[in-house]
């Protein structure tokens, strides 16, 4: 990325739309960056450290970079994987590397984010823009597509102003909500790994977007690669089911902490817990005790873990978003997880595998 190294508001706008402002102090940390209260401090901070000291300015603006390009296969990410037959993984992983990114409106700017004005016109299909290999075992393959979000802000009755509301005839309403609606760019990622012929498709998770339906459509991108090797290899229909885990997660007092809980009792109630701060659901006083009142037996459907580090503001999270169908149906799957707090690729599949390990 070819990046003026004095100005560093423009990398700071590219992952601003990615990280969290917790998550970037953290990696501030990580990169030996300062930190700063809010996004606008923290570009005036950068700033003032490299005014007359270009060796400060040059490593300021690679940390920057570092930071950007993992972001683009991290952050919040909803995520499926797929087992391929033995040895398939070797060969998808070198039909990625060989092709050659797609012809888009995305490609001359990639790895940065397209302007809005040319979102608009970008269509809904995704396109490649890069495939690299990470290490002896992961190929990553980054597809760039556009997703439309809806955002919402309340006002008040002081903020729309009376002459508003008399224009209006709004003099009956209290409160009012403001719709917005607008492109954002998404980074979805193929990741293949040839020593366990695993392959996972990564969503970028957006409120209010359907997480299933980015899934689908990346999927697609990937049976279209599937069906274009030389064999061609059946097209994948079905992702691992997350739902095992679920129990055994929290069954488990040392595996992280829980801050969501959906379950059904043998009463037949359902609840949804959730935990303010990183205290782990299992022990709280209210959820302890409504457990032991029904002898210790719930039935959990959805899960949310935590993994609190020292020093860390954004720690790692795991979302396992089932839901109360799930319970009674006669075959309980959950086809995909949620993955936050993550800064990288490695972070990603440290996180997964966690998981993994209840199924």
């Amino acid at each position: 990325m070819d990046i003026p190294v004095s100005d560093f508001s423009f990398l700071l706008s590219q992952i601003r739309a990615r990280v969290s402002f917790p998550l970037m102090q953290d990696l501030c940390d990580k990169h030996g960056l300062p930190t700063a209260q809010g996004w606008d401090r923290l570009d005036r901070k950068l700033r003032a450290e490299a005014v007359g000291n270009l060796d400060r300015s040059k490593r300021i603006a690679t940390a920057l970079e570092r930071i950007f390009m993992d972001s683009i296969v991290a952050g919040v990410r909803g995520l499926q994987r797929f087992s391929l037959e033995p040895g398939d993984g070797e060969l998808l992983a070198e039909y990625l590397e060989s092709l050659e990114p797609d012809d888009s409106v995305y490609l001359d700017s990639y790895p940065s984010a397209i302007a809005q004005e040319s979102l608009k016109d970008a269509g809904d299909a995704l396109f490649l823009c890069e495939v690299s290999r990470l290490d002896e075992s992961t190929t990553l393959a980054v597809f760039c597509g556009r997703r439309r979000i809806e955002e919402r802000e309340p006002r008040s009755r002081d903020d729309m102003g009376e002459a508003a509301i008399a224009q209006f005839g709004w003099e009956e309403y209290d409160e009012f909500v403001l719709v917005k609606r607008r492109y954002v760019q998404t980074y979805e990622v193929i990741s293949v790994d040839r020593k366990s012929d695993a392959v996972e498709v990564r969503v970028d998770v957006h409120p209010g977007v359907d997480t299933a339906h980015s899934l689908n459509a990346l999927l697609g991108r990937l049976n279209s690669c599937l069906a274009a090797m030389s064999p061609p290899v059946t097209a994948l229909a079905k992702p691992v089911n997350w739902f095992k885990a679920i129990k055994g997660m929290y069954d488990a007092p040392a595996e992280g902490v829980v801050v969501e809980l959906g379950f059904t009792t043998d009463t037949g109630s359902a609840k949804h817990e959730k935990m303010r701060k990183d205290r782990d659901l299992r022990t709280e006083l209210f959820h302890a005790g409504g457990k032991a009142a029904l002898g210790g037996v719930l039935f959990p459907f959805r899960l949310a873990v935590r993994w609190p580090a020292p020093g860390r503001r954004a720690p790692n999270e795991v979302l396992l978003p089932g839901s109360i169908r799930q319970v009674g149906a006669a075959s309980q799957h959950l086809g995909y997880l949620i993955v936050s707090g993550c800064g990288n690729d490695a972070e990603v599949r440290a996180s997964v595998e966690r998981v993994a390990q209840y199924l």
